[in-house]
């Protein structure tokens, strides 16, 4: 899972977190959450497809990185957490 993305503050991209190398066979993922951890970023129409946890996010302000963070319940009973540094800047 690449761990750095970046984008520009006027963006409004569409991105995942692909579970697809923690899940075992047969597991699947129940519910999901992404945050930011600040209010700059927007996350919003989060969907769960298969391994992956698919998400919009927008706003920011350049020249700032900011961790977005995805947890999920698989039915196997496990939680997971992974995060990665979104960096806003002038494209």
């Amino acid at each position: 899972m690449k761990n750095i993305f970046t984008q520009s503050p006027k963006d409004i991209l569409y991105r995942a977190f692909d579970w697809q190398y923690w899940l075992s066979d047969e597991e699947t993922i129940l519910t999901a959450e992404v945050t930011c951890n600040d209010d700059d970023i927007i996350i919003d129409e989060m969907t769960i497809a298969g391994s992956l946890v698919k998400y919009r996010v927008k706003g920011g302000v350049a020249g700032k990185t900011y961790m977005v963070s995805c947890k999920v319940d698989t039915s196997a009973g496990e939680t997971i957490e992974r995060s990665i540094n979104l960096v806003v800047g002038k494209l």
